[in-house]
């Protein structure tokens, strides 16, 4: 299979949550991060995102940061749903002004919508997000039913965790079937932080619990492009398409990988991001190997050749099965040390 990369757009690295799991900057933070002094206008990202499009890339989502902070965001996604070969456009979000801005992001033309939602509860949403809006919870669930009753697909993404939401389960199961959602598990990733030890919940639990409830079973399968790690795929009674993103079915790595610290992680060479200030991200865990695509564009020189050698990087991955909770746990106990 010829891997082409996903591209994760990230408009923004601003932010309205402090979630648990999440770091500065969002997608566009990791080691190495530093606050970008400018974001790229709707022209400049047309431009950069066709030069990657040339390159193979059909698929984007568009993420952050909390990309509905961008005054600009429905005049963006109606520019990059014009370029030529683009195949689908998906928005990564959770701001409680999808109520507001539900129905302007379906007439732009967004093909999905992905929504991190780990609870259901008012208070531990508040507590796991730092959301400080009242009605924060119950206008993002409002912007998710003006959105699905558009037609457009929506996928909510959980990730379970001991001692905070291993109860909600079958309720957010509950939530997915009655609003006529997909549901995607994720295993935490926290990279090094010492809470994983009492909140990584493994997704073989899961399972266990779903398992009542399954109707059929999907063999496992990558996401477009055929990067990232394959999930497994179930269809509950209720109509519900749940996937799995277990890491330890292993991912992709590539040779940038190999002298990483984090190696190896639980994410790998799953997408290309492209930040807000214009540079290639290869993984979500780093910012210290960017690749400065804005310079390349303002002058005019090698563009071709520099995005061929970063989606090449993908190309040229390998799918691995390395990473594992224990390795995780033994990376956290040298940390403590």
């Amino acid at each position: 299979m010829d891997k082409i990369s996903q591209l994760r757009l990230l408009i923004t690295d601003r932010c309205i949550f402090s979630c648990q799991w999440c770091r500065q900057g969002g997608e566009g933070g990791g080691i190495g991060y530093v606050k970008p002094s400018f974001e790229l206008k709707v022209e400049q990202i047309k431009k950069m995102i066709s030069l990657l499009v040339n390159e193979g890339i059909s698929h984007i989502k568009i993420s952050g940061g909390e990309p509905l902070l961008r005054r600009d965001l429905i005049d963006i996604i109606k520019e990059v749903k014009l370029i030529n070969g683009v195949k689908n456009i998906e928005l990564v979000s959770m701001s409680p002004k999808l109520k507001d801005l539900g129905n302007s992001l379906c007439s732009a033309g967004v093909d999905g919508l992905t929504v991190s939602l780990d609870t259901l509860n008012k208070e531990r949403f508040k507590e796991s997000t730092g959301c400080k809006q009242l009605d924060g919870l119950e206008d993002t669930i409002e912007g998710i039913k003006i959105i699905r009753k558009k037609g457009v697909p929506v996928k909510i993404n959980m990730i379970p965790q001991q001692n905070f939401n291993n109860d909600e389960i079958i309720e957010m199961v509950q939530f997915a079937g009655e609003n006529g959602l997909s549901l995607k598990f994720i295993d935490l990733m926290t990279m090094n932080v010492s809470w994983w030890r009492e909140r990584f919940m493994p997704l073989s639990e899961v399972e266990k619990i779903l398992q009542p409830m399954i109707k059929d079973i999907d063999e496992p399968a990558f996401q477009p492009g055929g990067l990232g790690t394959p999930m497994k795929r179930y269809l509950l009674k209720n109509g519900v398409a749940v996937f799995l993103r277990d890491a330890t079915m292993g991912t992709h790595y590539g040779e940038i990988c190999k002298t990483c610290k984090n190696f190896p992680c639980q994410d790998g060479l799953m997408a290309l991001r492209l930040t807000c200030d214009g540079k290639l991200k290869f993984c979500l865990y780093r910012n210290d190997n960017l690749v400065d695509l804005f310079s390349v564009v303002e002058l005019s020189g090698g563009i071709e050749k520099t995005i061929r050698e970063v989606i090449d990087v993908f190309r040229n991955s390998e799918f691995k099965k390395a990473w594992s909770p224990e390795v995780e746990l033994h990376r956290i106990a040298q940390k403590d040390v």
